[in-house]
């Protein structure tokens, strides 16, 4: 660049047309923003007398029972929509136990957020009743399908979720579990609980040591087959209760490793316990194995 387009250049920057259109850009760039809020506070009116008058105390809707909700807003012009519903044991069925916004509080310093416009929503979370609750079928002792347990199930109201686990039974229902714990027939779930459904996949599953039971309690004998992956079922000999199979003691198993080739089952294999008292012979408990 030669000196005299220099000297142009800056002949340019102090002539009188660009300083007028100099002025002119920086005035339209503040006006804009200016003439913008000026606008919008006029729409809004939010400085105005009459509207800061018609501004309404948000009022404190808790405790308050959906039956009287209309009453207890009376003339007010306000709306409420019901937004959720919890369970709770601390307030009355149907009663609000939250809202948004925030209840009006009076204070030295109320600020805008206590204060809504006319028309305004306030959002309700109310106490929903005490729930229904079903009783849980038997679907252990026949030999159910899962489709059938989900059927059964779903028509009390429950939902229902598989898993699947290593068995020779294909879709045979093998327990139930209920927040990751095995639950039993006859339990009582609330109206909507999820079921977890667990079921066997046809599988064979990997070999399994079968494990000798005679002389164990009919209580560890079923936990060492859970632990190995088997099933379990108990025949107590003149068993009158619950308390009393606790003490019982077995005296045979179906299978039994000698029976099987070298004692070796597939995982999931149902095993059979015959339990019954201890028959005490000279001061020592005898237990006998058929096998």
């Amino acid at each position: 660049m030669n000196m005299g387009t220099v000297k142009a250049f800056f002949r340019f920057l102090i002539s009188k047309l660009f300083l007028i259109n100099l002025a002119l850009v920086i005035l339209v760039g503040f006006m804009i923003p200016y003439c913008s809020l000026g606008a919008l506070e006029e729409f809004t009116n939010n400085d105005s007398e009459d509207y800061q008058r018609n501004y309404i105390a948000v009022p404190n809707f808790i405790g308050v029972h959906m039956d009287k909700i209309d009453d207890f807003i009376g003339s007010k012009d306000l709306n409420y929509v019901i937004n959720d519903s919890v369970y709770s044991d601390n307030a009355p069925a149907g009663s609000v136990i939250s809202q948004d916004p925030d209840p009006h509080i009076e204070t030295a310093d109320d600020t805008i957020p206590s204060f809504v416009k006319p028309g305004r929503r306030i959002y309700l979370t109310v106490i929903k009743k005490a729930g229904e609750y079903k009783v849980l079928p038997d679907l252990l002792s026949v030999n159910n399908s899962k489709k059938l347990a989900k059927v059964k199930l779903e028509m009390l109201g429950f939902k229902v979720n598989f898993e699947p686990k290593p068995h020779k039974d294909d879709g045979r229902v093998l327990e139930l579990k209920y927040k990751g714990k095995k639950i039993e027939a006859g339990n009582k779930l609330l109206k909507g609980s999820v079921i977890d459904v667990v079921y066997g996949s046809g599988e064979g599953g990997k070999p399994v040591t079968l494990p000798i039971l005679v002389g164990e309690t009919a209580f560890n004998a079923q936990q060492l087959l859970a632990l190995s992956g088997l099933e379990s079922e108990v025949l107590y000999e003149n068993a009158f209760t619950a308390e009393d199979s606790l003490s019982f003691v077995v005296y045979g198993q179906s299978p039994h490793p000698r029976s099987v080739v070298k004692g070796v089952v597939p995982s999931g294999s149902l095993v059979t316990i015959m339990a019954r008292k201890q028959v005490v012979v000279s001061d020592t408990t005898a237990v006998v194995d058929p096998l």
